[in-house]
Formats: C-alpha cells, sequence, structure tokens
C-alpha cells in the first residue's frame, strides 16, 4: 500500500473513531449516566461506561 492509501486509511479510521466517541456521549446524556464524557479519547471513555456498568472486558484487553 503506498504512502497516500495509508493516510487514507488513518484518516477514515480517525473518523469512525471520532464517530463512535460522539455515540458514546449520546448515550450518556440520552440515559443521563453520571459518568464522565471523555473528549478524544474513545479507548478511555469505553472504560469509564464499562466500570460504571461494572464490567471489565474492554479494558482488560488493554493491558
Amino acid at each position: 500500500m503506498n504512502v497516500l492509501g495509508q493516510l487514507g486509511s488513518a484518516i477514515q479510521s480517525s473518523l469512525f473513531i471520532q464517530s463512535e466517541l460522539k455515540k458514546a456521549h449520546a448515550f450518556i446524556q440520552k440515559h443521563d449516566l453520571p459518568v464522565e464524557q471523555v473528549e478524544n479519547d474513545f479507548h478511555k471513555q469505553i472504560i469509564v461506561l464499562e466500570q460504571y456498568a461494572g464490567n471489565s472486558r474492554f479494558s482488560a484487553r488493554a493491558c
């Protein structure tokens, strides 16, 4: 894959992650969850949500 293809893939991945982070924030707001809304860090946001839910599958994989 050439450099421009890699750049395009990186941009597409970044846009997808930003979209998913916005969905997580909308979910938090819709259900009025007492959790921090983390800006610009989807991974941390999901960890905060799973800690609130009493689950640790996602954060266990991160280690």
